[in-house]
């Protein structure tokens, strides 16, 4: 066993193109197993972990933080948890408890804990919104979910919109982007009650498989009046010149 009370710095090589870089001001090196509580940090690919003790199996690939878990990844998200684990071999991680901010969206995601494998992310129970995390306005809470790293997606089961802690909307299902990617699906819908249309009800839905055009449907019903269906369909054919082209139905 060698007692480092001293800075250093110790690379591991975990794959042939990747390399953990840990440093810290003291640590336990009894060889494979590295323990340091000594200001620990951690640079693996382009991530970044704090945490109060870090111990590190060079054998296994296994590590393990503990206390004030900090995870930052470049300018996509900051990740707090109490205790984490990553197998390097398995590419498996877990983190309990389980906050994560989302600079993108500017969401953040509290949950009871998180399993991720490759790249699908399943997370407990737990709350998600865009407000102050101290006393959001508005937040979501739900009984499960699970992210897609590659997709960008966030899917979201039996969720239940409040707003200042007033239950105002359920749903069994809700689901959506954590980046800025264009991508087929359906648009918010636009409702309305009229004493001369009586109820209006359209849902757009957003057709988008290539990045130099898209197309939009508007179906939409009228009950009073009749239904019809409108569309755009709009394009990029060269760095200075775009078109659209509307098209549309309705029957009275």
């Amino acid at each position: 066993m060698y007692k480092l009370l001293f800075a250093f710095v110790m690379l591991v090589s975990l794959h042939a193109e990747d390399r953990i870089q840990i440093l810290g001001t003291s640590a336990v090196y009894n060889t494979p197993k590295l323990a340091t509580d000594g200001n620990p940090v951690i640079f693996y690919q382009d991530q970044i972990l704090s945490a109060d003790l870090l111990t590190y199996d060079q054998d296994k690939g296994f590590l393990q933080g503990q206390g004030n878990v900090h995870i930052f990844k470049g300018n996509e998200y900051h990740i707090i948890s109490d205790y984490f684990t990553y197998d390097t071999q398995t590419n498996t991680r877990y983190s309990k408890p389980y906050f994560a901010f989302d600079q993108v969206t500017q969401m953040w995601m509290s949950t009871a804990d998180a399993h991720s494998a490759n790249e699908d992310v399943l997370l407990g129970p737990g709350v998600l919104s865009g407000c102050d995390s101290t006393n959001p306005g508005w937040k979501i809470r739900f009984e499960k979910a699970k992210y897609n790293t590659e997709k960008k997606w966030v899917d979201l089961y039996n969720a239940k919109l409040e707003i200042k802690d007033v239950p105002v909307f359920y749903t069994p299902y809700f689901g959506y982007p954590t980046d800025k990617t264009r991508r087929s699906g359906l648009l918010v819908p636009t409702y309305g009650l009229s004493s001369t249309e009586g109820f209006y009800f359209q849902q757009p839905i957003y057709i988008a498989p290539q990045n130099w055009w898209d197309l939009e449907l508007r179906p939409q019903i009228r009950t009073s009046r009749g239904e019809g269906l409108y569309t755009d369909f709009r394009f990029v054919d060269s760095p200075s010149s775009k078109g659209l082209l509307r098209l549309g139905y309705f029957k009275e």
